[in-house]
């Protein structure tokens, strides 16, 4: 696995890729929807702007992310996630 910069991060987010990120000893997943990061961890799920997200992350590590079959379909939780926040 290739370690990213933050610029190629954001571009294989802007390609439609899901990039993994390390930040503070935990590990995330981002994908871009309609111009904003859908970040995902363990516990917790949430939207940022470009701008936030390069603010509070640039620091990260960040990979390609490679999908197996035993990990996390980020799009259906993305999915869920959105269609969730539509109902409150």
């Amino acid at each position: 696995m290739n370690k990213l910069t933050f610029t190629e991060a954001i571009s294989f987010l802007k390609e439609g890729k899901i990039i993994l990120f390390f930040s503070d000893k935990s590990k995330y997943l981002a994908s871009l929807k309609r111009q904003k990061i859908f970040i995902m961890s363990k516990n917790l799920t949430y939207y940022l702007t470009l701008k936030d997200f390069e603010e509070l992350y640039q620091d990260a590590s960040f990979y390609l992310y490679e999908e197996s079959d035993e990990t996390i379909d980020i799009k259906k939780d993305e999915e869920y996630y959105s269609y969730n926040a539509l109902k409150h």
